[in-house]
């Protein structure tokens, strides 16, 4: 039986509290443990809270630093919900409670912060150079976040499935074809064997004859895109480990996943599925190519060399 590891692990938690990430503990000075990256954990989540929960999560996001200072009964009156309501929503983004929120939020707010991370708007269109700021300063806002919810745990067994693997297989629909097409180009250079297609009905065939021995990597932003989450049914159904890279969890992708890698990226009025969360997501594929490039350093390298040596000759000199 297949246990599922990382952010797709299953825990003995109330079947109404779905599971986010809750790793990036760290001890205040009370010894009480402090969630990093708290506000992008509730992104993550805020769609498969509870509606009420969802309410809570929307105030918090709102305005995390005067969330800090309030006592919980103001925090539900503005979210109108009752306080148990707060109090299960504390706990479906793994704080205990509405204290353990509150640091979590003061620690999130009390680190560097980036300048210009507001929406894009109408009115910057007369100064491109500040339009650049703000979309350069989301791209890394992508980064740091997901570096925030890094799982180290579920990376470690990401690749070692890789490694490990017969054959590596990517499906993805939309701007995350590009990243997966990306991530396969790479693992092929240095000697995997890869298959991906940016036909959707021959993603579905390649998932419904994958080898048991072979690791299939979704990409989805949303989590939702029906091709990828069918073909990693599929897959799953199979034997084969599944990866999902995705910025939602819980998800319909995500369901059918041995290991989930989360992004982060926040869209915005004209940066719906933005480049960001295509950044966070081939900065994290490229982190398993290099892991496993450093792990086999003698056949990456050597493969390295061949491709590039077959390459060269199509290049304009």
């Amino acid at each position: 039986m297949r246990t599922a590891t990382g952010h797709g692990s299953k825990s003995a938690i109330s079947p109404r509290v779905r599971e986010v990430p809750s790793h990036g503990t760290v001890l205040g000075a009370s010894g009480q443990g402090i969630q990093e990256g708290i506000l992008s954990r509730i992104r993550v989540a805020r769609d498969a809270l509870h509606p009420a929960e969802g309410r809570v999560a929307d105030a918090v996001l709102l305005q995390p630093s005067q969330v800090v200072h309030l006592p919980i009964a103001e925090l539900a009156a503005s979210a109108k919900v009752s306080e148990g309501t707060v109090i299960r929503f504390c706990q479906s983004v793994g704080c205990r409670g509405f204290q353990s929120l509150k640091l979590a939020l003061a620690a999130d707010l009390s680190q560097p912060t980036l300048v210009l991370q507001e929406d894009v708007s109408a009115a910057d269109g007369a100064e491109p150079a500040l339009v650049a700021q703000k979309v350069f300063a989301a791209d890394i806002a992508a980064l740091r976040d997901t570096l925030k919810l890094l799982d180290p745990p579920a990376i470690k067994r990401a690749v070692e499935a890789i490694e490990s693997a017969s054959e590596i297989v990517f499906f993805a629909v939309g701007s995350s074809l590009s990243v997966a097409s990306d991530a396969a180009g790479r693992f092929m250079r240095i000697g995997h064997r890869v298959q991906t297609s940016a036909d959707v009905h021959t993603q579905i065939v390649i998932a419904s004859l994958i080898s048991p021995s072979a690791v299939a990597i979704a990409v989805s932003h949303s989590g939702a895109s029906s091709e990828p989450v069918e073909a990693l049914r599929l897959a799953r159904a199979r034997g084969a480990t599944t990866i999902a890279v995705t910025a939602r969890h819980p998800s319909p992708l995500t369901r059918h996943a041995d290991i989930v890698l989360i992004t982060m990226s926040t869209e915005t009025r004209y940066r719906e599925e933005a480049m960001a969360s295509r950044i966070a997501q081939l900065s994290l594929l490229d982190s398993l190519y290099v892991a496993i490039a450093v792990r086999q350093p003698e056949a990456s390298l050597r493969a390295l060399r061949e491709t590039s040596e077959a390459l060269s000759g199509h290049r304009v000199r």
